[in-house]
């Protein structure tokens, strides 16, 4: 009657992330045992990808590290010059890299958006020099 929230859950896919005030703790484990989660994680744990961890004073930090590390660098020749074109095989591998990078920048890491939109910007003239650009991002995700 106070019209305050005493719970809430969220889904995606597979993930159900929820929290709740103590007085509606029977209504959440209802919920949960009718669609059988027999499995729970509290403070630290995964949700859509990402790694979420809840200190003690309630703060919370949200990453992708693992994601992260997960990226594999853009083989490419490194004989050649900094202003030759790719390769096909290298153009697909920098667009899957930009990619999961843009991922991880939406999700938490906005400070390398402005690569990752130059990036993603010049990928129809993409050279070694941008081969190279893209290998150095990861560092700065970590």
């Amino acid at each position: 009657n106070d019209n305050c929230i005493r719970a809430i859950m969220n889904t995606n896919a597979d993930d159900l992330l929820y929290g709740y005030h103590d007085e509606a703790e029977g209504a959440v484990k209802a919920i949960l045992n009718y669609f059988q989660i027999t499995e729970t994680n509290a403070k630290s744990f995964r949700y859509c990808g990402a790694e979420i961890c809840q200190y003690d004073d309630y703060s919370i930090r949200k990453t992708c590290k693992d994601n992260t590390e997960k990226i594999k660098p853009v083989k490419y020749d490194h004989s050649g010059k900094l202003t030759e074109k790719c390769t096909q095989s290298e153009i697909t591998q920098i667009r899957s890299v930009v990619q999961s990078l843009a991922w991880i920048a939406r999700q938490v890491h906005i400070p390398i958006s402005y690569r990752i939109s130059r990036l993603q910007s010049n990928q129809n003239n993409t050279t070694i020099y941008t081969a190279r650009e893209v290998n150095k991002v990861p560092e700065y995700a970590i």
